[in-house]
């Protein structure tokens, strides 16, 4: 995916293995920023949605297979096979496709769950808030979410100053 400085402008290809990771460094004018193209999981709202229209597909051509094949189980002659013949591939089809959609779905799912417990991990450091909340371009909206992600974990706080002047 492509990314772009806030700071200057310039964009830089980052791989989607970074996903969860939205803290960037500009190589040309050395700004600290956030990208909106990636987010902490543990701090989204949720997996993304099942597509309704590959779901409604499905079930419509599920419906004509079973349909075919009571039309042919009941038909005689010749054109009750063709019907028949039809039934089975409109009934076997989408059945295929759907349990191979619910095999992917649960794979996401689990690969999702991971990206949580490590987002949840980095995000449990103080540290690694600190930075985040160091570059040039956080919104209310991300500092409330993390407040929020603090009060329901119970971590310890993002450091609100530099850590050069901590003691």
């Amino acid at each position: 995916m492509v990314i772009q400085c806030p700071g200057c402008g310039m964009q830089r290809i980052v791989p989607d293995a970074l996903y969860g990771r939205p803290l960037f460094c500009c190589g040309g004018c050395g700004t600290k920023y956030l990208t909106d193209k990636i987010t902490e999981p543990a701090l989204g709202s949720g997996s993304p949605a099942r597509k309704k229209k590959q779901s409604i597909l499905i079930d419509l051509a599920l419906l004509w297979g079973v349909f075919l094949l009571l039309d042919g189980l009941t038909a005689s002659g010749p054109g009750g096979w063709i019907l028949l013949a039809y039934g089975l591939i409109f009934t076997a089809g989408p059945l295929i496709v759907f349990f191979g959609a619910r095999r992917d779905r649960l794979k996401q799912a689990t690969l999702y769950q991971e990206a949580v417990n490590q987002s949840e991990e980095r995000l449990k450091n103080p540290l690694y808030q600190a930075a985040l909340l160091s570059a040039n371009n956080v919104t209310r909206e991300f500092r409330q979410s993390l407040d929020a992600f603090n009060e329901a974990h119970g971590t310890a706080r993002y450091y609100s100053e530099p850590l050069s002047e901590q003691k």
